[in-house]
């Protein structure tokens, strides 16, 4: 889709033609823009244009708090708008945009830029020049609808489909990069052919005249095919006002506002503004400097907010001389410059003029969310938090799911003050943070001069309980198992769960441990347990579970799990008598034996009582005696008797 103008006929007349955007935005531009340098076939270069990376989300950020600072009560400006964003994918004109949820208007300018490689200051400077969406202090939400003139044609209404902030700001980009016939488009835009003469209006009205223009570059065509005037001389000799009723300000207010915020629109290639960063009480900053007549190392001056002095460009960069040729390595700059907490507007100058400008925040502190663990009641968090403007401790916000308290940060951690010089080292933070048991969302923040900043953000879960299984033994009949359980909800006595081989109960923890109410203040000291659950011999998985976690598995062998003594075999007039004992350690209940007499045979209660039985194994109680006759004929005979579980002897007597 092709922009013409940018407007539709009403607004081109009230905003293009009749209101030249001469606006204040509450900053010394970085550089004031003269008239006599403008160049209609060179609006800006191709360098320029085209730098999808030349500013980052902050700085962007940065830029719009500095010139969107003070906001009309009841409207959102465009520093704060916010807006939710939809996924593209990639074309031939831009690689794809990610979209997400609430973003802001500085994420989206970046993502655009990165996405579509088109400067984000080309962005900014059309979001002004089209509906003055970065000075405007109480901009409409009509404004926004239409906030890059795109699908805005001369001669119609604009187009709805592209309404909205991050799709006026995403079809500008595309289309500026269409304009250029990147590989993979057909239908190629040549009524501007770059290196070539073309009339070009100066106004709608076909009227006021024309002019042959030749457009030396793809970023100047773009300009052109978006809006199609060039400024007349009224426009230009009158730079920041009106002039006559032939003029139009789309091209000339573009070239006019880049140059009062970011310098030169042309490539110069005298120098690089590399970097801006906010610090400790000041601005890193890096780049380099060259002097094209001196191959000596170079000054760059360094402007904050319009003040500042001279910087030596003599870092070495090893790529240098490859570059420039005969003039060495020396030519790097580095430094921090000092300046207050806030949005700076940072301009960097090289040997005959402005290299670039960036805007940058200087933090008002900062901070570290090092650790954070649930525990009992809560999660446990440290770090550290330094207030920039005071060595006193600050203090830190913590909110837990959105509600929160305020902790001081006043641990000593002696390496801060190295990393801070004069901040002092009282700065650390070790605190306990109530949470109900559960995933938790834990947000800190560092307050800086009474302001909160998000330091850092972690999910974490606060668990119900705790708890260990200490061990897992081996006794005749079953298996011991012991540890302790603590479950916050019921802090005097909780229950676990003991599964074996897949099979399980629930056991309460009731046994006594002097020490736990120590270890886990306010949780009772009967959260322990000592269990026995009957196994059969063999080996044996069992798992042990507390309130909210398994606290852990064993693999147990029973040795034993039943017992018996066949004690005498005797001839009885008629028969034979065999007694013994016989117990199955599974259970307390009596248990049964099988007499085999010549290989037939059948089953017998051992249930007699034997006195000495409770002792030999306690809890078995006395009932597993056996004194069974089996009648058989005179003869001899062979007497075989089985237990629970293995074959307790066999004797051969003779009957008479």
């Amino acid at each position: 889709m092709k922009r013409i103008f940018g407007l539709s006929v009403a607004l081109v007349f009230l905003v293009a033609l009749f209101v030249p955007l001469s606006l204040s935005t509450g900053s010394q531009p970085a550089t004031a823009a003269n008239g006599s340098d403008f160049d209609p076939g060179y609006i800006i270069s191709d360098e320029n244009f085209y730098a999808g990376s030349s500013m980052s989300q902050s700085e962007i950020q940065s830029f719009l708090n500095n010139k969107s600072s003070v906001c009309a009560a009841g409207y959102t400006c465009i520093k704060d708008y916010r807006q939710s964003t939809w996924s593209r994918p990639a074309d031939a004109m831009c690689a794809s945009y990610q979209g997400g949820s609430n973003e802001t208007s500085a994420a989206i300018i970046a993502k655009v830029a990165q996405a579509c490689k088109i400067s984000p200051k080309v962005l900014l400077v059309t979001l002004q020049k089209e509906q003055s969406l970065i000075s405007a202090s109480a901009p409409s939400a009509a404004r926004y609808d239409r906030a890059m003139g795109y699908a805005c044609p001369d001669t119609a209404p604009c187009d709805a489909q592209y309404f909205g902030f991050y799709n006026q700001v995403y079809n500008s980009a595309w289309q500026f990069k269409r304009y250029a016939n990147p590989p993979g488009t057909t239908q190629r835009f040549t009524w501007f052919p770059v290196g070539a003469a073309s009339n070009v209006l100066f106004h709608p009205n076909s009227a006021c005249g024309s002019t042959a223009v030749r457009i030396r570059n793809a970023a100047t065509a773009a300009l052109y095919y978006y809006t199609p005037y060039q400024p007349n001389g009224a426009a230009m000799g009158n730079l920041y006002g009106s002039g006559d009723a032939c003029s139009a300000y789309g091209n000339r207010n573009f070239w006019r506002m880049y140059t009062d915020w970011f310098g030169s629109t042309s490539a110069n290639g005298y120098g690089s503004f590399d970097s801006a960063i906010g610090v400790y009480k000041g601005i890193a900053i890096s780049g380099w400097s060259i002097d094209p007549n001196n191959a000596a190392s170079a000054y760059a001056w360094v402007n904050v907010d319009g003040q500042g002095g001279p910087v030596k460009a003599d870092k070495s960069l090893s790529w240098f001389d490859s570059v420039f040729p005969g003039f060495g390595p020396n030519h790097g700059f580095a430094e921090t410059i000092a300046a207050t907490a806030g949005d700076h507007e940072v301009c960097v100058y090289g040997t005959y003029s402005l290299i670039s400008c960036k805007w940058v925040t200087v933090p008002a502190g900062q901070g570290s969310l090092d650790t954070v663990v649930g525990t009992w009641g809560g999660a446990d968090i440290s770090g550290w938090a330094v207030d920039f403007g005071t060595v006193q401790p600050s203090y830190i916000w913590v909110n837990v799911d959105g509600v929160g308290s305020a902790y001081k940060a006043d641990v000593n951690l002696p390496w801060i003050n190295s990393l801070f010089a004069g901040a002092g080292a009282d700065h650390g933070f070790k605190v306990k943070v109530p949470a109900a048991p559960g995933a938790r969302k834990i947000c800190a923040y560092g307050i800086y001069g009474g302001v909160s900043e998000l330091i850092s953000c972690r999910t974490v879960t606060v668990p119900r309980g705790t708890g260990a299984l200490d061990s897992a033994t081996s006794v005749p009949g079953g298996l011991v198992v012991s540890g302790w359980s603590a479950d916050y909800t019921r802090p005097d006595s909780s229950f676990v769960w003991v599964d074996v081989d897949g099979n399980g109960s629930a056991y309460r923890t009731n046994k006594a441990l002097s020490w736990l109410p120590g270890y886990l203040p306010g949780i009772g000291q009967n959260n322990g347990f000592e269990i026995r659950v009957p196994a059969r011999k063999g080996s044996h998985r069992v798992c042990v579970s507390g309130a909210v976690a398994q606290l852990g598995c064993r693999t147990v062998t029973v040795e034993k799990s039943a017992d018996g003594h066949l004690d005498s075999v005797e001839a009885v007039p008629g028969g034979v008598r065999i007694r013994g004992w016989s117990v199955d350690l599974t259970t307390s209940q009596t248990s049964y034996i099988w007499v085999n007499v010549n290989g037939e045979g059948g089953p017998f209660k051992a249930d007699a009582p034997l006195s000495w039985f409770e002792s030999y194994y306690p809890g078995s109680g006395p009932n597993h005696g056996f004194d069974v006759t089996v009648p058989k004929p005179a003869g001899t005979h062979t007497v075989c008797v089985n237990g629970t579980e293995e074959l307790l002897g066999c004797q051969t007597v003779t009957v008479p």
